[in-house]
């Protein structure tokens, strides 16, 4: 395998890689999979990157305190929006689920700080509004808040196919290809 991939010009980070049992299984590019016995391959957002976008959303969260709602909702929706799509293809909805909660939590704690003597129903009424399937929102005037949930999640299909470079029926098709007789070269 080694040999293969340093005849196309890659090579292995030694201090990176390192061999795993399926079941344990591995993080790369911000999922965990794992493949269970005599079943299927189950890809999850891995926990550092769950800790990551948490602690981002709390950072934009902490340091807009005096920052109107709309524009507060704004720079959550980009972290939402943008960390949901990459996420979409995978089992995430429990995941999407938990971030929600925990987002919800830190926005009730910015609005109680910032009217420390009104009441609970007053900072519903004044910041929240019950839209799409009776779910409490962060409203502003021109901004609603994203829900993780809200991005629609999509399956990924598997296209597996016999003509890999591993395979030794195609290897001499592989071979023939410019790309990857010469290893790349340094200009």
């Amino acid at each position: 395998m080694q040999l293969y991939f340093h005849k196309i010009g890659l090579q292995f980070n030694e201090s990176k890689t390192h061999i795993v049992s399926r079941s344990s299984g591995f993080d790369f590019l911000g999922f965990h999979f794992v493949q269970y016995p005599n079943s299927y391959l189950r890809v999850i957002p891995s926990k550092k990157s769950i800790k990551r976008v948490g602690k981002t959303i709390k950072n934009i969260i902490m340091k807009n305190k005096q920052v109107k709602t709309d524009g507060l909702i704004y720079r959550i929706n980009s972290i939402i929006k943008g960390w949901g799509i990459y996420f979409r293809y995978c089992r995430s909805w429990k995941t999407f689920s938990h971030l929600d909660s925990i987002v919800f939590r830190w926005i009730w704690k910015w609005c109680t700080r910032r009217h420390p003597n009104k009441g609970k129903r007053w900072i519903m009424k004044n910041y929240f509004s019950l839209q799409r399937g009776n779910k409490w929102r962060l409203t502003g005037e021109y901004w609603e808040k994203l829900d993780f949930r809200d991005i629609k999640r999509l399956k990924y299909y598997w296209q597996v196919g016999d003509r890999s470079p591993m395979n030794p029926r195609y290897r001499k098709l592989w071979e023939s290809k410019p790309e990857c007789n010469n290893s790349p070269q340094v200009a």
